[in-house]
């Protein structure tokens, strides 16, 4: 899942749902690439990210449910043009709360959702039950796949910048190797990650993205802020503030129920945070290919209609 990631960047998105393009932090909001004190403190562990957010994950988007529906259309258009069909085996490993691995299974995909985390995984299968989608969900590491999926797929997901999760190239490497164990001879990858070459290109780090506003309901404000490490590493900080209708001034149902009043809601923040390595398309296609993975090639979103570089990949 990405982390939300959180998303690249936190919506609006465009009239298909989507981010759009990420947008340049103004002049004087770029951190050069140094060392951090906290560089060698033990990163936060991404499932309690993930599980912290599944709850309010939707609000990240505009309209979560039109989001859903758009890039369940991309990734069956991306599957189509590979020569994978509806009624495919296909595995989401990084499903979340379920934005890609419900659109697929409403195209007509047979669908494995598996997350490393168990409250995100909760959630989809909840959401599948009120769409009446056919779809298994399973909490796994991403490179423990190998023990739980017995039977090879016809393509595996890993969508939203969930490989940057894992530190050094090892343990990429470790992962793609799971991912290539679970796909038939010639099985297709499809995997994204953010456009990291732009900001290692530039020599500079941005300290985030947004704020970013949509009206609701509810009414809600998201921003990030990126703590680099060093020179690859950064941690994310995801904040989240809406306004809670329903609520009368109490703590329940939120992370904090104070701060400003406006109208009968009071206002909620949720905040997470995750650690990711910045990887270059160049590297990442490089270790696929050490994994067992050939054919790899990146699409761009002008290209696929999905608001990362997505890489395609077949299992050797």
């Amino acid at each position: 899942m990405s982390p939300p990631q959180p998303p690249h960047p936190p919506p609006p998105r465009g009239s298909e749902s989507r981010p759009e393009a990420v947008r340049r932090p103004p002049a004087g909001r770029l951190a050069p690439p140094v060392r951090s004190a906290d560089a060698d403190r033990p990163s936060p562990p991404p499932e309690g990210f993930y599980d912290g957010l599944a709850a309010v994950y939707h609000l990240i988007y505009p309209d979560w449910p039109l989001a859903r529906r758009h890039q369940g259309e991309v990734f069956a258009a991306l599957l189509e043009g590979e020569g994978i069909a509806p009624g495919a085996e296909i595995l989401d490993c990084a499903a979340g709360i379920g934005t890609q691995a419900l659109g697929l299974a409403a195209a007509g995909y047979r669908v494995t959702a598996t997350d490393i985390s168990p409250a995100a995984l909760q959630r989809l299968a909840a959401e599948a039950r009120l769409l009446h989608l056919p779809l298994q969900a399973r909490a796994s590491d991403i490179r423990a796949l190998g023990a739980m999926i017995r039977n090879p797929r016809d393509a595996v997901l890993a969508i939203d910048n969930a490989i940057p999760h894992l530190l050094s190239e090892h343990q990429i490497i470790v992962a793609l190797r799971a991912l290539a164990a679970v796909l038939r001879p010639g099985g297709l990858l499809l995997l994204s990650m953010r456009d990291f070459d732009r900001c290692l290109d530039e020599g500079e780090r941005p300290f985030g993205e947004g704020p970013f506003i949509h009206e609701g309901p509810p009414r809600r404000i998201l921003y990030q802020v990126w703590d680099w490490q060093d020179e690859r590493l950064y941690d994310a900080h995801l904040y989240i503030t809406w306004r809670d209708e329903q609520a009368n001034g109490d703590q329940a149902g939120g992370d904090r129920a104070d701060g400003p009043r406006d109208g009968p809601g009071s206002w909620k923040v949720h905040h997470g945070v995750t650690r990711y390595r910045a990887l270059r398309r160049a590297e990442l296609a490089r270790m696929a290919r050490s994994a067992g993975f050939s054919q790899c090639s990146w699409m761009m979103p002008e290209e696929s209609g999905f608001f990362q570089p997505v890489m395609i990949a077949r299992r050797q």
